[in-house]
């Protein structure tokens, strides 16, 4: 049995056991069918529907014209509440709807390997988003009413942790960050996503505020590391003046 008929025989049992048992036996047929091709015994169709005694409609398993798989749950009032899909691409949902349809939370797996679960506002705006990623990053992201991007908590996999901001244009703002080697900063950003000042502590406990122009060249700096200095710079980098 492949993986994909594996994934419809599971569908199936969970529309036959709605049915109290009724397509059992069709099931160990299909699952016989499917385990010997040899055999003439195949159920086929394209959906499977099961329905209340009003006659409406409240789940559904079929193939759609993109070649997914989905399995689809429907309340008495005939609102669909819940979807769960295998796509062509290799990714899978599932997803919950309120009551007039609009997608409130989604829990899924891309192609890529990166687990996501998401949640819309009633107005089907992107709100939330945590994802753990294929590579060992994981982010938390929050989302404006108009689904900008806001702000994000997230750890890389070299072990940063990071805070992010940004504004209601979608530009990062500010950052902190604490990184794996101790040190440890908090940094600010102009509206084209330049640095324009750092203020940090470094792993040997030296603590520094930088600034930068606005043409993203590093000018002025002041710390207290042993003692206190304080440095000037020029376009280039080139120190102009220190103290001491």
């Amino acid at each position: 049995m492949t993986k994909r008929q594996f994934i419809v025989l599971a569908m199936l049992v969970v529309v036959s056991s709605m049915l109290g048992g009724s397509m059992v036996s069709v099931l160990f047929h299909l699952h016989t069918a499917m385990g010997q091709e040899t055999k003439q015994n195949i159920l086929r169709a394209e959906n499977f529907q099961v329905v209340n005694s009003d006659g409406k409609v409240v789940a559904e398993l079929g193939i759609a014209s993109d070649n997914a798989v989905r399995l689809g749950f429907w309340n008495d009032k005939g609102s669909y509440r819940a979807g769960f899909g295998i796509f062509e691409s290799g990714d899978g949902a599932l997803t919950l709807y309120d009551e007039q349809g609009h997608a409130l939370t989604e829990y899924g797996i891309a192609p890529d390997g990166v687990v996501r679960i998401g949640f819309w506002d009633q107005k089907d705006v992107y709100r939330g988003g945590f994802g753990i990623y294929e590579n060992g990053d994981a982010a938390l992201s929050l989302y404006n009413g108009d689904g900008v991007l806001t702000s994000e908590y997230g750890y890389t996999e070299s072990g940063d942790v990071l805070l992010s901001f940004w504004n209601s244009e979608g530009l990062n703002r500010m950052g902190i960050g604490v990184y794996e080697q101790g040190d440890a900063a908090l940094t600010l950003f102009d509206k084209e996503g330049k640095a324009i000042s750092e203020y940090s502590v470094a792993p040997d406990d030296a603590v520094r505020i930088g600034f930068w122009d606005r043409e993203g060249n590093y000018r002025i700096h002041a710390g207290i590391v042993d003692r206190a200095e304080v440095a000037l710079y020029d376009e280039d980098g080139t120190l102009l003046w220190g103290s001491p």
